[in-house]
């Protein structure tokens, strides 16, 4: 986190001495702008009821039994268009990579991973664009697990690579920050995305229920603005 922080001053500065102290111009927020982002995605994945059944059940033996969530790093590309100077809506395509969920218990573990390909519509309302863009923006996502991997520190037992079984939908929101600098602007993106349904695999004809992603996305990039009045 303390690096990424650093990153974000860098940028900021760089901002400041190509644009300059004065005469910072409004965001050109209305017309067709994209743009890319990368960051980090910090997990609160859950099993649900499922994990309390597990930890009640151990804990009846005396076992105690951890679930941990894991960073996912991410990058996404988007398209958007700018109805106003206040309002936009963009959709467009995210990839993470290694997203998923860790259980311990009695010195052994068993974790499970995937990657998704998600494609979210979302709209963006600004309540700042001068010097700064400050807003709010959210909706809606379509998510594609894939690469699903399940290892273990048990002795003897193989990992597995079940196939995906299905989507998860789910809906996002947060806050997008941005500074002006060339024909576009760097922007920040701290995002909550949440899925409705867990993710599930199929293994050897048997259908396997997983995670459920609750995560903090994390996410910094540039949009252009291709065309604005």
């Amino acid at each position: 986190m303390k690096k990424l922080c650093k990153v974000l001053r860098v940028i900021a500065i760089g901002a400041v001495i190509a644009v300059g102290p004065a005469g910072i111009p409004a965001f050109a927020q209305t017309g067709l702008f994209f743009g890319g982002e990368l960051g980090l995605g910090i997990g609160f994945n859950g099993l649900g009821k499922d994990f309390k059944t597990m930890k009640n059940s151990a804990a009846a033996m005396g076992i105690s039994l951890d679930e941990k969530s894991l960073l996912a790093f991410g990058l996404a590309g988007e398209t958007g268009y700018g109805i106003t100077d206040r309002f936009a809506i963009l959709s467009g395509l995210s990839l993470s990579f290694g997203q998923g969920i860790e259980l311990s218990a009695a010195g052994v573990s068993i974790k499970a991973t995937t990657n998704f390909a998600d494609i979210p519509v979302l709209v963006r309302y600004l309540f700042l664009n001068s010097p700064l863009l400050l807003g709010v923006q959210g909706g809606i996502h379509l998510g594609i697990p894939f690469g699903i991997e399940v290892e273990s520190s048990i002795p003897f037992f193989s990992s597995s690579k079940p196939d995906a079984d299905g989507v998860v939908f789910g809906m996002s929101a947060g806050l997008i920050a941005g500074y002006p600098l060339g024909p576009g602007r760097i922007i920040g993106d701290l995002r909550f995305l949440m899925d409705f349904n867990p993710v599930k695999g199929k293994l050897s004809g048997q259908s396997m229920e997983g995670f459920t992603r609750r995560n903090f996305l994390i996410m910094v990039g540039y949009e252009y603005v291709l065309r604005s009045k």
